[in-house]
């Protein structure tokens, strides 16, 4: 007596793997851009992270300590997408930069606010950018490179949505 068993699994096109993902994230790219990065739960490990970034460039000098905050938010997501990219996996890729999109927004109200200071901050000292743009004469054009980290996150966002027309997950 022969027994045939039968698959129970959704049919999948080439399509719907290719493109499913990116359509699933689409919806997060234009919230992020409206939100202003904010996130929610995922606004708390960022703070998490920007502070250990604190902690882990506190030995370099004031400046690698003031900048170790936001370097950390942007750094951390870039390495897990340089590390999909090793191993060519899109889906990696494409939460890595929307992860990395959505600090680069964080980063830029961060830094939009250096002049006026109205962000609340965890701690009583020195208002990470204010000190930085300040020390380098830059705090004139604190909305200049706020709006730069912005570019820097539609870009990420862009390259997420466009990722499936120039990779693949083939090795």
């Amino acid at each position: 007596m022969k027994s045939t068993v039968t698959s129970l699994s959704w049919p999948q096109s080439q399509w719907v793997r290719t493109w499913g993902p990116t359509l699933v994230l689409l919806p997060f790219c234009l919230y992020y851009t409206t939100s202003r990065g904010e996130s929610g739960v995922v606004e708390y490990l960022n703070l998490l992270i920007h502070e250990a970034g604190h902690l882990c460039f506190y030995f370099l000098g004031d400046t690698m300590h003031a900048a170790g905050g936001s370097l950390m938010q942007l750094l951390l997501p870039a390495a897990i997408v340089a590390h999909f990219w090793q191993y060519h996996s899109v889906l990696g890729m494409q939460v890595g930069l929307l992860w990395l999109g959505q600090n680069s927004l964080a980063v830029s109200v961060y830094v939009g606010d250096a002049r006026v200071q109205e962000l609340a901050l965890l701690s009583n000292r020195e208002h990470d950018w204010t000190y930085l743009l300040t020390r380098y004469d830059l705090l004139p054009y604190d909305q200049l490179i706020a709006y730069g980290f912005c570019v820097g996150a539609l870009i990420c966002f862009m390259v997420l949505l466009m990722m499936p027309f120039y990779v693949s997950d083939e090795g």
